[in-house]
Order: structure tokens, then sequence, then C-alpha cells
């Protein structure tokens, strides 16, 4: 029990933004290795469905994501807080399913179904910066 507790209390930190206490025993270096693994599996099972960059959709989702890096960015130099050890990248995916996801290290990923929820950029937006902050608070840590 002592041996738990103390794994515990060694494992706890500040979130930047919240200030709040967590546990949490994973490295940034890790999370981003299964970030990047989980990215690769969903585009190797999606294979033959995946848009290209070039893609009106792509296209789209490229400009709402840099605007909302951009942004975090900015928020984050304002705050004093170090950037992050993201490296940026995402793939839509042909495919009826509404949903998107950001895995850790910055790998985002968008279904096409979405896109007939979200009339407007803003309004991908809005998904995109919900899926974002689970990366950026480390939930898959």
């Amino acid at each position: 029990m002592a041996s738990a507790g103390l794994f515990y209390f060694a494992n706890r930190q500040e979130v930047p933004y919240s200030k709040r206490t967590r546990f949490i025993w994973t490295t940034q270096e890790l999370e981003n290795g299964f970030g990047e693994r989980a990215f690769k599996d969903l585009l190797q099972e999606n294979q033959g469905h995946i848009l290209s960059l070039d893609h009106k959709a792509s296209r789209t989702v490229s400009r709402v994501l840099k605007r909302l890096v951009t942004a975090l960015e900015m928020d984050l130099k304002a705050k004093g807080l170090p950037p992050l050890p993201y490296n940026w990248d995402f793939r839509v995916i042909d495919s009826p399913m509404l949903n998107a996801a950001a895995l850790p290290g910055g790998k985002v990923v968008v279904f096409t179904g979405l896109f007939r929820v979200t009339p407007n950029e803003d309004a991908l937006a809005v998904i995109l910066a919900h899926e974002i902050s689970h990366v950026v608070a480390r939930h898959g840590g």
C-alpha cells in the first residue's frame, strides 16, 4: 500500500492550463509514440479510403487545423508556457462515420461523415478544438 501511495504522489503534476493536479505516469515521448502507432494503424485499416491532401475536404481540414494550432501556440506563448512537442498531421477518411479524433502527438483523423453535420469551417473548428484539447490535456496518458 505504501508503494502504491508513493507511486501515486511521485507521478502527480500540475496541468498547465487548469492548474489542477493530475496523476500521469507516462512520458510525453511514450504518448507521442502511442499516437504515432495508432495513427498508422488507422491509416492502414482505412487504406483505399484516405482522401488525398489536395481533396477539398482535406484542404478544409488543413485550414481549420492550421488556425487552431496557431491559436494554441500563440496562447501558450502568451501564458509563458513551452511549445508542445507535437508534429501535427492529419488525414481525412472517406466514411459515413460522424467522428474525428486527435491522437497523442498531434495526429488528427476526420471522417467525411462529419461534414454532414458541420455546415461551415467554424462548426468543424469547434469539433476539432475539442479533439485537440484531449491531446493538450494528455488524456492519452
